[in-house]
């Protein structure tokens, strides 16, 4: 049976995975070193895993019901309704891309972040949404081609101008 959707890992921030480490690592010290209840221990040893392991997903349908996925170690808690218009076009570019940090967690430690990736756009008009990012050239050409086939609808790949 083939798949009518496909899933669209989004990348942590740098700063949201090193917070996510320390506060693990913290845990885990807690869990083995505290006398506190051991009940408090492995509550909180569970928290650090959950917070060490939650991802966000863009799922694209077929049928362009898409979702927002969190998932924790690849196994989905919550699906949201995921709201961007149907693409005229999927576009890869290059280039240097910002994360913004303002409304996160780690938001104290700096808004932006930099990296040198390849983006995946839905454009519609002369808007668009970052639907996928990578710093390999070939995971996000294989992620526009499936999308393509899948929604019917054409590539333009910046990176060859």
């Amino acid at each position: 049976m083939k798949n009518n959707f496909i899933y669209c890992k989004q990348r942590k921030p740098l700063k949201g995975k090193i917070i996510s480490y320390v506060f693990f690592l913290v845990t885990l010290v807690f869990a083995f070193q505290s006398q506190e209840e051991l009940t408090l221990r492995i509550f909180m040893f569970l928290i650090g895993l959950l917070v060490l392991g939650l991802s966000t997903s863009y799922r694209i349908s077929a049928n362009f019901q898409n979702k927002k996925v969190y998932s924790v170690f690849n196994v989905p808690l919550v699906k949201l309704k995921l709201k961007i218009p149907f693409p005229d076009y999927i576009s890869i570019s290059s280039g240097s891309f910002s994360s913004d940090n303002t409304y996160s967690s780690v938001a104290a430690l700096g808004t932006k972040e930099v990296h040198q990736n390849y983006a995946l756009r839905f454009f519609t008009g002369n808007k668009n949404n970052r639907i996928f990012m990578s710093e390999s050239y070939v995971d996000v050409t294989e992620k526009a081609s499936r999308l393509s086939e899948l929604l019917h609808v054409e590539i333009y790949d910046a990176t060859k101008n």
